[in-house]
């Protein structure tokens, strides 16, 4: 017969681990007490029992007692209540009254026993008896008979080995001891509540560390906290979570956890970095401890340092069998999506789907498992998805599908699969990009062919951050995709990094043929030829003038290229013709309507720059245009100054017989061009000028403006 003293009640534990003991429990009465039995049908039986959800035992019996009695210490963890029992029990032997004190305990939980009304009757009930065959199988087993009773009375009670002590006739019991029949025992129970020394805590660690139970029950037995943390905050449940190669040393830890257990460690104690004994347990594969801390309910869903739970740490694993006996034990799968269905394992797909797991629920991350099995290109795992009526277009907190997803990571055969799922093709995420514009932007145009061949679209999101896809296509000359492009209504005037458009880039190697075609196709398409949006302000008629191009020259400016478009230096193509002297460049500029005598930013014209650099082909045109022959530039320099001092006979000749001044001076300093070319020994440019009336002196004129 067991008996608990609580407090200001005794209460009879009703063990309800399974159907035999749940029998013998209640001989007296012969029905099982249920969790929910009512109050009023248990007081109709003269029995005040209070039932508590969730415990191994079904209820107490209670009845009150003396105020002074120290209260007991309940055991936490506890199996599930047998549903029903049936039959007549079993006669059996009484193992006389095992009384149950609880030493120096304070710890109560009177708030959870309701005052009730003493109740009729005796209570020296049987609630632990022992028939014929179990005693004689617990005397004939071999080993110590005592530590077996203790056994028996912890798998009724939840008390552990090492805090009892079995007492007869005023002697505890040894554990070579013999048992006889009938006996009348007392079970004192030692409390967790002394103050440990440091030799004892590290004599409690050190034993949790090599596997031996023996030392760590003698430890233990002294009354000693088990949740002593070191410097980390790591309990001896902790370290027995800890794993080793050895299968003899995990079984030594597993037989140390299962005593800290039952001495009501701490199971959710955090260490320093944040990881719980079973998570411990689950990194280090040590499944023989992490089922003994799942059965004895364990927090299922504690987050480590990582963001993991227990069953996220599983699954990166592939232990199903461990994935499921957490599902089994409660343990959430709602935020496991990354874990189970990244890695693309069919197995562990088809697990979490037999496991219940909403397809379409998103994750921590906002990402469903259909957003990862197309990141990851897992067709198999795609398919099974699809069948299960994973959602195609649901979007992660960035606004991305798994198409998005699919495309972004290159994963052409996912693509393709997606598409004929009819995914939406044109979903753009937060910041304006659509699949397309991602896969060129990646350069995948494997991708980008797909998604155009069935008609995505292009967004014109002014948020859009979209690679420019049509300069991409055009770059490289893909021709098929750079008018599928066009025909989706991409954007012409998207500009890369630098500024520059799809037009642009054609025209970079002008001398290639394809590339020209390219142009030309994209100024069909009204590209605007006009743009200026690459580092130095210049446009393609700017790009072709300086490379001489007279075969695209007149083509742009069909296209309504602007001839005096100035870039960021203030020149126009007429200006960059004349300084290469590109005289049929400069003629066509010229006929459709090049202004002469625009200036640069430093004030210099076309014809300067021309007679400067000794082009007198681009001069001779340029003066046919009415070109100012007398202009000067910031620095005062004319034309005639200019080719003088570079000694350009023929810019020189050219200047005077279209009535330049040779005898004008710079006013900056006071130099004539005469004088110029004698400094710099141009002999020949010198006799010229003497010979048209160049004097020695400056020009009266001129000096001192």
């Amino acid at each position: 017969m067991l008996h608990a003293w609580h407090g200001k009640y005794e209460k009879e534990c009703i063990p309800a681990w399974d159907y035999y003991p749940v029998l013998e429990a209640v001989k007296s009465s012969g029905r099982l007490l249920y969790p929910s039995a009512s109050l009023d049908q248990l007081h109709s039986e003269k029995r005040n029992v209070v039932v508590k959800q969730g415990l191994s035992w079904g209820g107490y019996a209670v009845r009150r007692l003396r105020p002074e009695v120290p209260d007991f210490l309940e055991r936490r963890v506890a199996p599930k209540m047998p549903q029903e029992a049936t039959g007549k029990p079993p006669l059996g032997f009484r193992i006389a009254r095992i009384r149950v004190f609880p030493g120096r305990a304070l710890l109560s939980n009177d708030r959870d026993l309701p005052k009730m009304p003493r109740a009729a009757g005796s209570w020296r009930r049987s609630v632990l008896e022992l028939g014929p065959d179990e005693f004689d199988a617990l005397t004939s087993s071999g080993g110590s008979a005592v530590r077996a009773l203790k056994e028996r009375v912890r798998w009724a009670t939840g008390i552990g080995i090492f805090r009892q002590s079995l007492v007869r006739h005023g002697c505890v019991l040894e554990e070579n001891d013999k048992l006889d029949f009938p006996m009348d025992l007392q079970l004192v129970v030692t409390p967790c509540l002394t103050k440990m020394s440091t030799q004892d805590f590290r004599e409690m660690h050190r034993a949790v560390c090599v596997g031996d139970v023996h030392r760590l029950e003698a430890v233990l037995q002294k009354g000693h906290d088990p949740d002593a943390q070191d410097t980390e905050h790591r309990t001896a449940l902790r370290k027995a979570a800890f794993g080793t190669a050895a299968l003899h040393s995990r079984i030594a830890k597993a037989g140390c956890a299962l005593l800290l257990i039952e001495a009501r460690a701490g199971l959710d104690i955090k260490d320093s970095v944040g990881s719980t004994p079973l998570h411990i347990a689950l990194n280090e594969k040590n499944l023989q401890v992490a089922g003994l801390l799942i059965e004895a309910r364990a927090g299922l869903d504690i987050k480590d340092s990582d963001g993991s739970t227990p069953v996220q740490s599983a699954l990166k694993e592939k232990n199903l069998e461990l994935a499921g006996l957490l599902i089994s034990a409660g343990a959430g799968i709602s935020g496991a999506q990354r874990e189970a269905f990244e890695p693309g394992n069919l197995e562990v797909a088809n697990f979490m789907l037999q496991a219940g797991i909403d397809v379409n629920e998103p994750g921590d991350d906002g990402r469903t498992p259909l957003h990862w099995v197309c990141r990851c290109g897992h067709l198999m795992v795609l398919q099974v998805l699809l069948e299960a009526r994973a959602s195609m277009n649901v979007t992660d907190s960035r606004n991305a599908t798994p198409l998005f997803l699919a495309a972004d990571s290159g994963k052409v055969d996912t693509v393709q699969m997606l598409i004929q799922g009819e995914a939406d093709l044109n979903q753009a995420t937060a910041s304006g990009t659509n699949a397309l514009q991602i896969a060129l932007g990646n350069r995948r145009l494997d991708i980008a062919r797909l998604l155009l061949e069935a008609k995505a679209g292009w967004s014109s999101s002014p948020d859009s951050h979209q690679a420019p896809g049509l300069l991409i296509a055009s770059e490289q000359l893909d021709w098929y995709m750079v008018r599928l492009l066009l025909d989706a209504r991409a954007s012409l005037d998207a500009v890369d990094a630098l500024g520059r458009t799809a037009l642009h880039h054609a025209f970079l190697n002008p001398q290639d043929v394809e590339s020209m075609d390219m142009a030309r196709l994209l100024i069909e398409r009204t590209a605007d030829v006009n743009k200026t949006l690459d580092a130095e302000g210049c446009a393609p008629l700017h790009w072709m003038s300086q490379a001489g191009r007279s075969d695209e020259v007149p083509f742009l400016v069909k296209a309504k290229a602007d001839p005096n478009q100035k870039n960021s230096k203030g020149e126009t193509s007429l200006h960059l013709a004349s300084r290469s002297g590109h005289r049929e460049v400069v003629r066509q500029l010229l006929e459709n309507g090049a202004e002469t005598n625009l200036a640069d930013a430093r004030g210099r014209t076309p014809l300067l720059r021309a007679a400067e650099l000794g082009h007198p082909e681009a001069v001779s045109l340029l003066l046919a245009y009415r070109a100012d022959v007398g202009w000067a530039d910031a620095d005062s320099f004319t034309p005639l100054l200019e080719a003088a001092g570079r000694g350009n006979f023929e810019c020189t000749r050219l200047l005077i017989q279209a009535g330049a001044d040779v005898n004008r001076a710079s006013l900056l300093t006071g130099a004539t061009p005469l004088q110029i070319a004698q400094k710099h020994d141009k002999h020949a440019v010198a006799r010229l000028l003497t010979d048209a009336g160049a004097s020695g002196a400056a020009s009266a004129g001129y000096l001192g403006k």
